[in-house]
């Protein structure tokens, strides 16, 4: 009833429609009459009211580093497509909508090593 009620744009479309829907349920064992509610409100909840799906994204940081050539983002995101096409079902997890890549903004991993080794080795020496 509410779906028919949402959809109908005023009383006359409703009436139309649902003599349809009420000889379906009498054949199928249901005794309920369709009345036409004025009060669209209660229906057709606000955009506003509606809760958000927020979508489950996957990020990719691959670490910046000027000696790469290669185009990171671009091979990471064509190893997608290739190994998760449609028929696969992890597809639904990696895909072009879930999957994002962002280079990071940090440091090169190896010097932060190399800092941090220098760091501990000047520790032990003092």
């Amino acid at each position: 009833m509410k779906r028919i009620n949402t959809n109908s744009k005023n009383e006359e479309i409703f009436n139309h429609a649902a003599p349809i829907y009420t000889e379906a349920l009498k054949r199928s064992g249901f005794n309920q009459n369709f009345k036409f509610n004025k009060d669209k409100e209660e229906n057709n909840k606000n955009k506003e009211d509606r809760k958000k799906r927020s979508r489950k994204i996957t990020w990719f940081n691959p670490p910046f580093s000027y000696s790469v050539s290669t185009n990171v983002a671009k091979t990471f995101l064509s190893m997608i497509d290739r190994h998760f096409p449609k028929t696969n079902k992890l597809h639904k997890i990696f895909n072009r909508n879930t999957v994002k890549v962002s280079y990071s903004c940090k440091r090169n991993v190896n010097l932060t090593i190399q800092n941090h080794n220098k760091k501990l080795l000047q520790q032990h020496r003092n």
